[in-house]
């Protein structure tokens, strides 16, 4: 909440209200960036599966998603991160918006579950690991 982050609603009248919220952002040319996991673990380079919701919001606006792959790797006490930033993905490429303008939930889940795949495929080309969240914990519960 602190960078302006929200949880994707579960119910249709709240996704509407996201969907107005994020249009009026991209208007003022502001960025939107969801965590579709909707929750995040820190030090975690395995993202768990992602919630259709924010997939949705991108193909109702007709906006590309940029997925984002984040690798920690250990120096000292904390680790560091390297970013990668993918190519483009697009909402239309997954017919998400019916001609009749129904949403198809599924489409959606399938978009997001290939923008993860892409996402995790990166984290394995650059060395990934989940462990990491376990080892820095380790090492701070020796400290105390």
């Amino acid at each position: 909440r602190l960078l302006g982050g929200i949880p994707i609603p579960v119910n249709d009248q709240n996704l509407n209200a996201l969907y107005e919220g994020s249009m009026k952002a991209l208007k003022k040319g502001k960025y939107l960036h969801f965590y579709p996991e909707g929750e995040c673990y820190i030090y975690n380079d395995n993202p768990k599966r992602f919630h259709a919701g924010a997939f949705v919001i991108a193909a109702l606006l007709d906006i590309p998603v940029i997925p984002m792959a984040t690798l920690f790797k250990k120096a000292g006490n904390r680790p560091y991160v390297h970013l990668y930033i993918l190519e483009p993905m697009f909402p239309s490429d997954f017919n998400i918006i019916k001609s009749d303008g129904a949403i198809d939930i599924s489409a959606a889940k399938i978009f997001a579950a290939e923008t993860r795949r892409k996402i995790c495929a990166e984290i394995n080309k650059h060395g990934g690991t989940i462990t990491i969240y376990d080892t820095i914990d380790l090492q701070l519960a020796r400290k105390r």
